[in-house]
């Protein structure tokens, strides 16, 4: 009987309501966001063959931060392969999808903020971060994924 809750189990009908560790990660990814692209404003890359031709990664990165913190109220978008599964069969699962998101948005809003702090003090190696920051977003991900695999069965016994 306590099976068929868990057939039933639509993401589509999950709402994301206010949290307040949703608002916090929230302000820190607009914090960090701010502060990047004041330092972009700061330094002049604000003409469009500079800042389009060198800083497009502040423009596309901004964007994919905001996007993975809009897509925390919409799980049903928030797709982690988990094995052969498909979708999410409770609640708990829903939520690491969420909070996994909004991590990795605030990850990739300070990535945009240290590319951005590195482009500008002209530090070598860039590229040596950029890797790092991806390697750490790409464990994240592993990371949730792994904990929403183990999530499946939560209240299922």
């Amino acid at each position: 009987m306590e099976q068929k809750q868990f057939d039933d189990f639509d993401i589509n009908k999950v709402k994301v309501l206010r949290s307040k560790e949703g608002t916090a990660l929230e302000l820190v990814v607009t914090v960090l966001l701010i502060v990047a692209w004041a330092l972009a404003f700061h330094f002049d890359w604000t003409t469009p063959s500079d800042f389009l031709g060198v800083h497009i990664h502040t423009l596309s990165l901004s964007l994919v931060a905001i996007l993975l913190m809009v897509l925390a109220y919409h799980p049903q978008y928030i797709h982690f392969q988990i094995g052969r599964q498909k979708g999410y069969n409770n609640i708990h699962q829903v939520e690491l999808a969420v909070r996994a998101s909004r991590i990795m948005g605030v990850e990739m809003a300070l990535l945009v903020l240290v590319l951005n702090v590195m482009t500008a003090m002209m530090i070598e190696h860039a590229e040596l971060v950029a890797v790092i920051f991806v390697v750490v977003l790409i464990l994240t991900a592993l990371f949730f994924s792994v904990l929403i695999y183990r999530a499946k069965s939560v209240g299922t016994d």
